[in-house]
């Protein structure tokens, strides 16, 4: 008898277990380009980091940087220097939850993915660009070029799905950056913004 009560106990849980599971909602950004797109100084005052990690900037003067919210400078844009390894630390200063991932890794629950590539193959170094793209719940990938439009289409207007597979060529369309370096996907904690 007691082994059936056990056994019992072992099925319940295991069911409502797979109920919670079932009903839980994970959270991800949702494509929304009207509140990013809304006026000239929206536009201006908000870039691809901005973006890619849901901070709306509508008062502070300087658009933020990887480790702006955490107090630190810029990565100088120096051959050497400009690398995805330094990015990334300011990533992790900026993000103390921040998981490195991949294209193909799932998130944690209420975690969204974002990948940073950088243009950091020119002669001129004052040239030298970051980008980020971010996972929306609808499965493609957004991006907020400078201060541009956020939009869902790479730099030949094909819907994201992979960014790694984007093209990520804006020279040959804007004169502007070619992100050709991979620096890889991270995964942060997704929170309700106003």
């Amino acid at each position: 008898m007691l082994e059936y009560l056990i056994l019992l106990l072992v099925i319940l849980y295991i069911y409502n277990n797979n109920i919670v599971e079932e009903f839980k909602k994970c959270f991800k950004p949702i494509f929304k380009p009207k509140k990013w797109n809304y006026n000239e100084k929206i536009k201006r005052k908000n870039n691809c980091y901005s973006y890619a990690i849901r901070q709306f900037n509508n008062t502070k003067k300087e658009k933020i940087h990887p480790g702006y919210l955490s107090g630190v400078k810029k990565v100088p844009k120096i051959k050497g220097i400009y690398t995805c390894n330094n990015f990334i630390k300011k990533l992790k200063k900026d993000h103390s939850n921040l998981i490195s991932s991949s294209y193909s890794n799932n998130c944690p629950c209420n975690y969204y993915k974002f990948a940073l590539f950088l243009d950091n193959n020119k002669k001129v170094e004052k040239k030298y660009d970051y980008h980020f793209y971010r996972e929306d719940n609808n499965g493609y990938w957004s991006h907020k070029p400078g201060k541009t439009k956020a939009i869902n289409i790479d730099a030949s207007n094909k819907k994201i799905i992979n960014p790694s597979k984007a093209d990520r060529n804006y020279y040959k369309k804007y004169k502007k950056n070619n992100y050709t370096k991979e620096c890889g996907y991270f995964c942060i904690p997704y929170k309700e913004t106003k």
